[in-house]
């Protein structure tokens, strides 16, 4: 999993959040029927199967077939790459036929598939799962669900015993395999600075990812409490995520919002297509047609346009408990950074301060949005490698498309200014 590939359910040593999230971010992802949507297998078939490491060029060429089915059939976001100029289909056709010539094994499979995604711009998560993805999604998911529980297809596709087996041997040969499957080496730091003419504390977060979660727990807090201890004053928080695409809701929930206490909730709509596989990856959510929709709310207009026609609320509630800062730190004034590279669960994040102003927004629109939840995961029937993408649609404020259009701060910057300059010239005008 990479930056801008999306949330995760992650499981923290602190998480009086966390725990109360858990359920909202689960929407979604439910019970799964008896055959598989993406392999017509039955659970049966699929366990009887012996499992293995090694493929023929058949079977690779099988998985690839079977993932641009999948997308074809159930990629929403399709209609809109064309209109963008892009044309899936002669990549499609291009690395399939490389395939064909010289395809040797699993990294071959993934090599090819990461090429079609990347050329179609890992657009709402399209990606393959790499190791550190699928061991979040393991440790998290691989106990026995209750009957009904929502994250039961998740469990039902990470303890599949093909999938298993392909990412212990990725895990067994990280070392010499590409990122799209043993993941990044490492993830850059945080970095902190006071800024003495401002009176702030500020903070850059370039990346949510969840092996990043435990790494920089308790940094908001440690920080802040030595600047008290120092007397320094803070006026000003600035929280910069300024070219971060994401990772795990739970790094903001935890790292940043969960010191500052109190309680929140939100409430966002989920736009679907009703196909079999959303069935599947929906069958315990709340789905609704849109005409209900419509007649409480205005449609966006994208709905229509992408032949979307069920739809589901995001709702969360967010209990944070006591603050665990002095009372002048919970006073200073606090402003969220965001820029065009912010996607996924660095969007979510800025969703939650517009929603329910815990932080003032500053910058340029985000990349793109979509309401919290796992993106749907596949395995593939022969390799048992997952990719994923999402299957829903989320609006932001003004109902546009929210991976297209991203989200809307509340300063904008101006001509080429920065959102550093601008949350200064802000702090400086007193308009915020």
């Amino acid at each position: 999993m990479q930056s801008g590939n999306g949330s995760v359910f992650h499981r923290p040593a602190r998480a009086a959040a966390a725990l109360a999230l858990a359920a909202a971010l689960l929407v979604g992802c439910t019970a799964s029927p008896a055959q598989d949507p993406a392999t017509g297998e039955t659970g049966v078939q699929a366990t009887a199967r012996p499992v293995k490491t090694e493929f023929t060029r058949e079977e690779l060429v099988e998985d690839f077939d079977a993932a641009w089915q999948i997308i074809q059939e159930d990629y929403i976001f399709m209609d809109i790459l064309e209109q963008k100029g892009f044309d899936p289909q002669q990549y499609y056709e291009l690395a399939r036929g490389v395939m064909e010539e010289r395809a040797e094994d699993l990294e071959d499979l993934s090599k090819w598939l990461s090429y079609l995604f990347g050329h179609m711009g890992n657009y709402s998560h399209l990606a393959v799962l790499d190791l550190p993805g699928y061991q979040t999604y393991a440790e998290a998911y691989t106990a026995t669900p209750e009957e009904g529980a929502q994250d039961a297809a998740i469990h039902d596709v990470v303890t599949a015993p093909q999938t298993v087996a392909t990412y212990n041997w990725i895990a067994s040969n990280s070392e010499t395999l590409p990122e799209t499957l043993s993941g990044p080496d490492s993830y850059p730091e945080v970095t902190v600075s006071y800024d003495e003419a401002h009176k702030a504390a500020c903070f850059h977060f370039p990346t949510f990812m969840p092996e990043t979660v435990e790494r920089d727990a308790g940094i908001v807090q440690d920080t802040l409490m030595e600047l008290y201890g120092q007397g320094k004053a803070v006026e000003n928080l600035v929280f910069d995520i300024t070219g971060n695409g994401g990772g795990s809701d739970y790094y903001w929930l935890n790292n940043i919002v969960d010191p500052f206490g109190g309680e929140y909730s939100t409430k966002q709509p989920r736009f679907i297509r009703d196909t079999p596989r959303t069935r599947w990856w929906y069958q315990n959510a709340d789905l609704h047609p849109v005409e209900e929709y419509a007649a409480e709310y205005p449609l966006p207009d994208f709905v229509e346009e992408m032949d979307l026609d069920l739809y589901a609320w995001s709702e969360q509630s967010f209990q944070f408990g006591d603050p665990t800062l002095p009372q002048e730190l919970l006073q200073a004034k606090r402003w969220l950074l965001v820029d065009s590279a912010v996607g996924s669960a660095s969007a979510a994040f800025t969703s939650f301060c517009l929603d329910t102003g815990w932080a003032t927004v500053v910058g340029t629109p985000t990349g793109g949005y979509r309401a919290s939840g796992n993106p749907a995961m596949f395995a593939l029937p022969n390799t048992g490698l997952i990719f994923r993408f999402d299957l829903c649609a989320s609006p932001n404020r003004e109902g546009q498309l929210g991976i297209e259009y991203g989200l809307n701060p509340d300063i904008l910057c101006e001509g080429d200014e920065t959102p550093q300059a601008a949350w200064q010239r802000a702090v400086e005008s007193g308009t915020a």
